[in-house]
């Protein structure tokens, strides 16, 4: 019995080492090759490193790799040479490397120091003439390598806002407007003259004066003044149209015009320079005429222009409609808020419904009265701004989307790099290579739940709170080399990390085995006691 089981035990010993040996053997049979560099920087032999080349591997002599072996920033790559010190890239295979070891097989890597360029952005002085005496000295800035070409805006970037630009000329006094100066020509010494003038003080755009009475001189429209839009002169018809009341044509007719400076008989065509004194009378259309007990109402905006024109009968009020209409088109002002009318533009304010109860007796003018908001708001615009993030070239359905309408999107502007840091938020790059980004792109309409890629590719949108005024606006990316973030613990891996092979069916093996010996032991021992 004693026999047999020694038998037993050293075929299990033996089926042990046969089934554990097979694992270790191929992961000895294949340990990487180093292959030695000789680094030389400016010529100079400096040290030996080693780059490790895996079985089944070859190694090709890159920059790139260079720069690896480089540890601080000071070097720049030249070339790689064998061990004739001839130029090359290789390849070198895992196989030849390990034959050529045997023979002390190396290579170079030549370096040289970085130059760094220690030159400054040049600084050139400027004499600054104004109305042609030396004022005092200013300079321009030239960049290195770079150049800046004299023109009349540079100069009156020198200067205060009151003068105006003459010239440059050089320091010999040589023209010098619109010449370009480099760097490289700029010496010791050297330095240019700006000439400027104080500009004259213009004199400020005189009104036109402007009376409109009936044909019998009552007056239709309180006396107002007129600024030239051109500063010179206006034309009497778009007066009356631009300045007084755009529909003045519905209720009057044009009989004549005079002004100071141009006597009689003028037309609506005559231009009235700034400065003079225009009359101008009209004549009621048929039906439009007060007569009677009935009177004329005229809403005015906040620019003077007659807005509505309305008779009514003397001892009555106003239709509200009427009045409701004159609002509408008075309240027009972008940032302001309507608060009613004053008669005469002047006294107490009356609103709207106010208005339309008064008992009217004669003729009358309201003039409309706004006030500046002063409150605000964050929610200028009533829709958002979404960000789809797509993966891996799927189209069908973003794999996140993210409101940022608050975020990136708060300035109005989206740009590709801020983009890059909402992703990183939630992926990270599968390899060094990084995360792999295809522009944006902009959904056209409401979205629709596919990757858009048929419009225009941005690296920035730069109207966003424009779009998000009509509708949502629906920005797509698509990126690749990307594994979504997670919290989640990744199982061990059992694999041998050199073969690949499973390395847990020999360690099962070898804890049964061990099991099975120790029994056998201890069932033998227990015996030999009896």
């Amino acid at each position: 019995m004693k026999n047999t089981m020694k038998k037993l035990l050293s075929l299990v010993l033996v089926a042990m080492l046969l089934v554990c040996a097979v694992p270790f053997q191929a992961a000895a049979a294949e340990d990487a090759e180093n292959l030695t560099v000789k680094t030389y920087v400016d010529g100079k032999y400096v040290t030996d490193k080693h780059v490790s080349v895996k079985p089944g591997d070859s190694l090709t002599l890159t920059k790139e790799l260079a720069e690896t072996l480089i540890e601080d920033n000071n070097k720049e790559f030249v070339k790689w040479t064998n061990m004739k010190d001839e130029e090359t890239t290789g390849p070198i295979s895992y196989d030849n490397l390990k034959k050529a070891n045997a023979n002390g097989y190396y290579v170079n890597l030549y370096l040289n120091k970085k130059v760094v360029d220690t030159r400054v952005d040049a600084k050139v002085p400027v004499e600054i003439y104004v109305d042609g005496s030396y004022a005092r000295k200013g300079e321009i800035t030239v960049p290195v390598d770079g150049s800046v070409k004299l023109t009349k805006e540079l100069g009156l970037s020198l200067v205060n806002a009151d003068k105006e630009f003459v010239k440059w000329t050089g320091s010999s006094d040589n023209e010098a407007t619109d010449v370009t100066i480099n760097y490289a020509g700029i010496d010791d010494g050297y330095f240019l003259k700006l000439f400027v003038n104080t500009k004259k003080a213009e004199e400020p755009v005189k009104p036109i004066t402007v009376k409109i009475v009936d044909d019998k001189g009552n007056a239709i429209a309180k006396q107002f003044e007129v600024t030239p839009a051109n500063g010179k002169s206006s034309v009497v018809g778009d007066i009356l149209t631009q300045r007084w009341m755009g529909n003045w044509k519905d209720s009057y007719e044009f009989v004549t015009a005079k002004s100071d400076e141009k006597g009689n008989n003028l037309s609506l065509s005559t231009t009235i320079n700034a400065g003079d004194s225009l009359t101008v009378t009209l004549k009621a259309k048929s039906g439009s005429t007060p007569e009677g007990d009935t009177v004329r109402v005229t809403f005015y905006g906040t620019d003077g222009k007659a807005v509505s024109t309305y008779n009514v009968t003397s001892g009555s009020s106003i239709d509200s409609k009427k009045v409701s209409d004159a609002q509408s088109k008075a309240d027009n002002k972008t940032g302001y808020t309507f608060k009613g009318w004053k008669i005469d533009n002047k006294g107490d304010l009356y609103t709207s419904a106010q208005v339309a109860k008064l008992v009217i007796k004669g003729n009358v003018e309201f003039y409309a009265y706004l006030e500046k908001d002063t409150t605000t708001t964050n929610n200028k615009f009533p829709y958002k701004v979404y960000l789809h993030i797509f993966k891996d070239n799927k189209v069908d359905d973003p794999a996140k989307t993210i409101n940022i309408t608050e975020g990136i999107a708060l300035d109005g502007k989206v740009t590709l790099d801020e983009v890059k840091t909402v992703v990183k938020n939630y992926y990270t790059a599968k390899t060094s290579d990084g995360i792999k980004y295809d522009g944006l792109y902009m959904a056209k309409g409401n979205w629709v739940g596919n990757f858009v890629n048929d419009t225009q590719k941005y690296d920035t949108i730069s109207d966003t709170n424009e779009l998000r005024k009509e509708s949502e606006v629906h920005i797509n990316v698509m990126i690749t080399n990307a594994n979504a973030k997670s919290t989640t613990t990744e199982k061990a891996d059992k694999t041998n990390p050199k073969t690949g092979d499973m390395i847990f069916i020999p360690v099962i093996f070898m804890v049964v085995s061990g099991a099975a010996i120790a029994g056998v032991y201890f069932y033998n021992k227990k015996r030999s006691a009896r």
